[in-house]
């Protein structure tokens, strides 16, 4: 077993109706405002979707889950497209699977994120992938806050 914890969760509260915070993260046109530079392909359940983060790479996930307005998930490989082919399956590479769950608060949404799978990753990626991921929902989460509540991520 692995010495990496297997997922990362995150959670916070969204002074916004729960619609829409939960467009914010399945609609492909807001998504590309707060997570990624760009979204390119289908971003409904079933689709495989390709996430351009620029320097950070360009990765194919597959669209899991969208239950509007409580749940919604993806899944993806643990390394970007260029160490794949980039029609490579999403569903068949070691990867990842993120969950979004939200739910209705007094003052908004509660947004809990959880990232799951690290322990089934190769060896010698896991533990870069599990920091640099923790890292990751530290600076996405204030962001997709700040894109909900004001309109920029920032």
């Amino acid at each position: 077993m692995s010495e990496v914890p297997d997922f990362i969760e995150r959670s916070l509260e969204i002074v916004a109706p729960i619609e829409r915070v939960f467009d914010a993260i399945a609609n492909p046109s807001q998504v590309q405002q707060w997570f990624c530079q760009a979204v390119e392909g289908d971003f409904s359940a079933g689709g495989k979707p390709i996430l351009d983060f620029g320097d950070h790479g360009r990765f194919r996930v597959a669209i899991v889950a969208s239950e509007p307005p409580f749940y919604w998930a993806m899944r993806g490989p643990a390394v970007a497209i260029s160490d794949l082919t980039e029609d490579a399956d999403p569903l068949s590479a070691n990867g990842t699977l993120v969950e979004y769950r939200l739910e209705s608060t007094d003052r908004g949404t509660r947004v809990t994120v959880r990232e799951s799978g690290f322990q089934s990753l190769p060896a010698d990626i896991a533990k870069t992938q599990y920091e640099g991921n923790c890292h990751g929902w530290d600076y996405q989460m204030p962001r997709l806050r700040g894109f909900v509540e004001c309109g920029h991520p920032e």
